[in-house]
């Protein structure tokens, strides 16, 4: 599966409001027997609850393949296994059946969304606000009982315990720190639970924290006895390679930190790595990512025009873009400034220059913090913020001014 914000030609599937029927065979999208040998379990469309997507097939002793780059599957391409939609939304799944070595019937695509997750934020502190809407997938955590717990919203499977601390309920001890390249090979030597382990990429890592809290920002029930400070990601930085992208557990920010630089470990026991974002301009000043079924606008507010080349984007207080965004007029839809991982979403972290955003699909992003919706659990009086420009999440003072993109949907 590409990174997030790869662009990638896929077949056009609408994105539905509510969850499809299942047993979905999705569609043709090659030649080959009229027959339909393969049918999904999960119909394709967009979703806002957990899914588990397997492909069937009504030949007897055929074999489902499936590719997830877009290409069409071939006898070499490995036998199809059930997998969470949260590593699958965004791209093009193209599965074939086959019988004795060779494609019987037609391939068929299959496209899903997943939306993104609640932030955690419960209290309303301005109409419109993410304590207001609260959009997005509920959170969900199983204990294993062996030390790995398992998030029912992505299928991602966790170290329980940080890196030092005891193996236990309550994960006694203390965490102990260690620079980027030691985290990675203690992540690969870790024996927990009869599964091989590694470090968490940035975005498999960026699905735990919960801005409802802080120190920590993460559910501790499931994860007790987590460090406020920074864990680390397995993924590099790349405008500086001597960087590394981290967690910051006090408040849930996200930044980039030297990798000789001591700090936490968490290990992942997962195939998965990172979703593919793909967005389409719709021709009229609104942008889809396909991954999340939302709906960005794609000019800074302040700015029009096709690439958004007219006008000045504006800053504003906090408040003022709630109301700004609630009140946008634009391509007959209801808007709404963003949850912080909404607009995290956005961040490219494949880029090798600023701003870590697709300017072909958003340009003209400016260099300075763009405010979200989502209010920070230790001071109400400021707020979370996404900067695409020197690449990080995190909170400031709603009274400052800062850029406004809005979002719509899913």
């Amino acid at each position: 599966i590409a990174l997030l914000g790869g662009l990638t030609t896929i077949t056009t599937t609408q994105i539905a409001n509510s969850s499809p029927d299942q047993n979905d065979t999705g569609s043709n999208s090659s030649s080959g027997s009229s027959s339909i040998t393969t049918s999904a379990t999960v119909a394709t469309g967009h979703y806002t609850t957990p899914q588990t997507i397997n492909f069937t097939s009504s030949v007897s002793g055929g074999e489902v393949k499936c590719t997830t780059d877009g290409n069409d599957p071939t006898n070499a391409t490995p036998t199809w296994s059930a997998t969470h939609i949260w590593a699958l939304a965004g791209a093009t799944i193209k599965c074939g059946t086959f019988v004795n070595g060779t494609l019987s019937g037609s391939i068929q695509s299959y496209t899903y969304s997943y939306s993104p997750f609640k932030s955690g934020q419960t209290t309303s502190y301005a109409t419109g606000d993410d304590g207001a809407t609260q959009n997005g997938v509920a959170r969900s955590y199983t204990d294993n009982g062996n030390g790995t717990v398992t998030d029912n919203s992505t299928g991602l499977l966790w170290q329980k315990c940080s890196r030092g601390q005891n193996n236990d309920s309550t994960c006694s001890g203390t965490a102990t720190t260690t620079n980027w390249t030691d985290a990675g090979n203690y992540c690969s030597s870790l024996s927990l639970g009869g599964k091989t382990w590694k470090l968490p990429t940035s975005m498999e890592f960026e699905t735990l924290p919960s801005y409802g809290v802080y120190n920590p920002s993460i559910n501790t029930t499931f994860f007790p006895n987590t460090s406020g400070n920074y864990y680390w990601s397995s993924t590099t930085f790349t405008p500086n390679t001597s960087k590394a992208w981290g967690v910051y557990f006090g408040l849930g920010d996200v930044g980039n930190i030297d990798k000789t630089s001591n700090n936490y470990v968490r290990c992942i026991s997962s195939s998965n790595s990172n979703r593919l974002s793909i967005y389409i301009d719709n021709s009229d000043g609104t942008i889809t990512d396909k991954s999340n079924g939302l709906i960005w606008q794609k000019c800074s507010i302040g700015l029009s025009g096709t690439n958004c080349e007219s006008g000045s984007a504006s800053t504003s207080i906090w408040t003022v873009s709630v109301t700004t965004c609630s009140g946008l007029s634009l391509a007959s839809r209801s808007w709404r400034l963003p949850s912080v991982l909404e607009l995290s979403s956005l961040m490219d972290k494949s880029l090798s220059s600023f701003p870590n955003i697709n300017i072909s699909f958003f340009p003209a992003t400016g260099s300075n913090v763009y405010w979200s919706s989502t209010t920070s659990p230790s001071d109400s009086a400021n707020g979370f913020g996404v900067h695409f420009s020197s690449s990080f999440v995190g909170q400031g003072v709603k009274s400052t001014s800062r850029l406004t993109r809005c979002v719509s949907g899913p």
